[in-house]
């Protein structure tokens, strides 16, 4: 596994060995097990990152999974790391051209 990845958000789909730590999220991951076995659910996803155990957060699709998370202005999980990162969208965006200006 590349070192370069980790910490890296990522959505795949959901495996009977998932689990979390937290009540509610073990609750929901129950929940959905229990809709996909009964045929209700064709399936579910889990956001994870990369180096973690556990699962972030249980979705029924990746856009659902997708869509809480994405901040105003955000397009994809790399503008997300980095506005957690430097604070806003805008501060990410001038420290990288200072970046690459030096």
């Amino acid at each position: 596994m590349s070192k370069y990845r980790k910490g890296q958000l990522y959505v795949r789909r959901m495996r009977p060995s998932d689990n979390s730590d937290s009540w509610r999220l073990a609750m929901r991951l129950s929940f959905y097990t229990v809709m996909m076995r009964s045929g209700e659910y064709k399936g579910a996803y889990v956001l994870c990152r990369h180096g973690m155990k556990g699962i972030m957060e249980v979705g029924r699709t990746r856009r659902e999974l997708t869509s809480t998370l994405f901040m105003s202005g955000c397009r994809n999980f790399k503008e997300i790391q980095r506005k957690t990162k430097h604070g806003n969208i805008e501060r990410a965006r001038a420290a990288k051209t200072k970046q690459g200006q030096q």
